[in-house]
């Protein structure tokens, strides 16, 4: 269950593709009486928020772990590694919450090596496919706020190939159109970011 502001409401398709894909209801709560934006920002004065995300990262490190001794005990099986794959992204998401940049980026990183193994031994399956431009995503996002742009674009481009050749192996399903959207709308992101107006423009228009 995901619990948001409102404002977050166009946020959600980005920051968690998985979770917006099975979503099966969602609804807009009026607000809660007695917290209103001075509530909200006397909790982010007290560090609340930082303190949760800490004892997130506190209990991400030990799962991490759980899930690479269960793969060393059974080398080579997929799901395993894809498991693995899955909780460097969520030690990833943490990190970047945090600002710890090069720590998201090397999760990151792993979870798209694994990524790369699972499609060299599956070959092409949408989810092996999937999977693979999600981590390219995530990777390009820590490379943008590490602020290696280059790098950025490179991975938002290869997560695009990967997108195009869902739609062609799987036709216009409403996933396969979201999911080619988020990479046009971060090719033209990091394309704009670079100075190249024509080509942002030409990704933000597809």
């Amino acid at each position: 269950m995901l619990c948001l502001p409102p404002a977050w409401r166009n946020k959600v398709v980005a920051v968690a593709p998985d979770l917006w894909h099975i979503r099966s209801y969602s609804a807009q709560l009026p607000p809660a009486a007695g917290i209103g934006p001075g509530r909200i920002l006397a909790i982010a004065d007290n560090q609340s928020l930082q303190s949760v995300v800490q004892r997130q990262l506190a209990a991400g490190q030990p799962e991490l772990e759980l899930t690479r001794a269960r793969l060393a005990n059974r080398p080579g099986n997929h799901a395993l590694q894809r498991d693995l794959s899955l909780a460097l992204d969520g030690w990833g998401d943490t990190n970047m919450v945090v600002g710890r940049t090069s720590e998201a980026l090397a999760a990151y990183r792993e979870s798209l090596d694994i990524c790369r193994q699972l499609r060299q031994a599956l070959g092409d399956s949408p989810q092996v496919l999937r999977d693979s431009s999600v981590s390219l995503n995530k990777v390009g996002d820590a490379e943008d706020a590490a602020g290696r742009s280059s790098e950025a674009l490179a991975a938002y481009r290869e997560s695009l190939e990967i997108s195009r050749q869902l739609r062609q192996a799987l036709g216009d399903s409403p996933q396969v159109l979201r999911d080619l959207s988020v990479s046009l709308n971060k090719v033209g992101g990091a394309e704009d970011a670079a100075g190249r107006g024509s080509e942002a423009l030409a990704a933000y228009r597809e």
